[in-house]
């Protein structure tokens, strides 16, 4: 795949080279357009998608998502839980890109690191929940002890990266043991991925990749019509229906649930059922999706996005009935509402606007406001939330789609997480 021997790789390493030069690729590196770069390389100051699509090819965690968020083995290959922790028997065919094994003592070194109170961690130490402290039982094996039993271990320790123990910053100098080891980094312009060779996970056939800031829409699309990009990422919605008229895009259900919340201390009826079931058949979640989402979204009919264990295939999104929804509000006695609508996000505003013109189509007069009766909200799973169970103040209206434009010769799908894995992308 390229000219280089594992001797001559760690040689480099070791003497603090963390992209090649030299390296021989075969082929051009792929190319991800996006409107932003991750402003670190240091895997525990992730807050944002843009640094998780990073951060998740060049670092590998114990334990990571599967179809239907189930967890699977990564860098452990099992575990046993208890009332306070797990032990993880770990893999003992991984380096990190530096040569440096892994081993217990660098999965200490990464919990202790995230334990600290440093504020540029926070993020990723607040979705560790009640983790206290590691235990290397001895190479192979290391205890995660938590402060009480906690049902989302295995997921916490999904967004936890381990990266190779160091005394410096990493914000410049990524250092895991991910399919592709971090190049040449240039802050707001662009980083470059290459193919680690002694990587113990398969790649598909991406030797090296560049993801590149274009902080315009426009012209992020221009590069994918002239062939620079291979790639985009974080695309505006409102370009995607025209993009997916002439390109393959690979997309998946993010993890989201946009609803509307019911606060029935502002408007007392909101308590009656009939009224919420009302609102929910007023409301069109199939046109919210096509106008705000550019069809990239589905019609929600639980909170619980599809792929979560607790979504529900059997529960579907009711069909938009104004006409039914008349029917409830009049035996209600609620068809002369008054009711105010608020939202925080952009979309939740655009979403807001699209719900008074449902609520005046059966009667009910609607108004924005910052604080209203009803709030356009959005609720984040990805980021361990329990999704189990009915939730009677909220109407669930769609589920995002988060979604990639592709050029005609890349085939690529969204994993579990939400991301592109390039080790899993082909070129033709």
């Amino acid at each position: 795949m390229r000219s280089i021997s594992r001797r001559q790789f760690l040689a480099g390493t070791a003497a603090g080279l963390i992209f090649l030069p030299r390296l021989q690729i075969a082929r051009p590196p792929l190319t991800i357009a996006m409107p932003a770069l991750t402003a670190s390389l240091d895997p525990h100051m992730a807050a944002g998608r843009r640094d998780w699509l990073v951060i998740r090819q060049v670092f590998d965690t114990l334990v990571e998502y599967g179809e239907n968020s189930a967890i699977q083995p990564a860098l452990a290959q099992s575990w046993t839980l208890d009332e306070t922790g797990a032990t993880f028997a770990l893999r003992d065919d991984v380096t990190f890109h530096d040569g440096t094994p892994f081993d217990a003592d660098a999965v200490v070194f990464n919990v202790e690191r995230i334990l600290t109170a440093d504020p540029t961690r926070a993020a990723v130490r607040a979705l560790m929940g009640g983790i206290i402290g590691a235990q290397a039982l001895n190479a192979r094996t290391v205890r995660i002890v938590t402060r009480a039993a906690d049902p989302l271990l295995l997921r916490r320790l999904a967004h936890l990266p381990i990266a190779a123990p160091r005394s410096d910053s990493l914000r410049y100098r990524a250092v895991g043991t991910g399919a592709y080891l971090a190049g040449e980094y240039r802050p707001n312009r662009y980083l470059d991925l290459i193919a680690f060779p002694e990587s113990w996970r398969s790649i598909a056939g991406i030797e090296s990749a560049r993801l590149i800031a274009i902080d315009d829409p426009q012209r992020m699309l221009g590069a994918l019509q002239r062939g620079e990009a291979d790639i985009l990422a974080e695309t505006p919605t409102e370009f995607l229906a025209g993009i997916a008229r002439i390109y393959p895009v690979a997309a998946r259900a993010d993890g989201t649930c946009v609803m509307i919340r019911l606060n029935a201390s502002a408007e007392p009826l909101l308590d009656a059922p009939e009224v919420r079931r009302a609102l929910s058949l007023a409301m069109d979640r199939r046109f919210i999706a096509q106008i705000v989402y550019s069809g990239f979204a589905g019609a929600a009919g639980q909170i619980a996005p599809p792929g979560y264990p607790d979504h529900d295939p059997a529960i579907t999104p009711p069909d938009y009935d104004r006409a039914s929804a008349l029917a409830l509000l009049n035996n209600a006695g609620a068809s002369a509402l008054r009711l105010t609508i608020g939202g925080t996000a952009s979309w939740e505003r655009s979403i807001a606007e699209l719900v008074i013109a449902f609520l005046r189509a059966v009667g009910i007069d609607g108004e924005l406001a910052e604080i209203g009766a009803l709030t356009v909200e959005t609720q984040d799973f990805s980021a361990l939330r329990d999704t189990s169970g009915a939730d009677d103040s909220a109407i669930p209206l769609v589920h995002p789609q988060i979604a990639f434009p592709l050029s005609p010769g890349v085939a690529a799908s969204v994993a579990p997480d939400g991301l592109i894995r390039l080790r899993e992308v082909i070129r033709r």
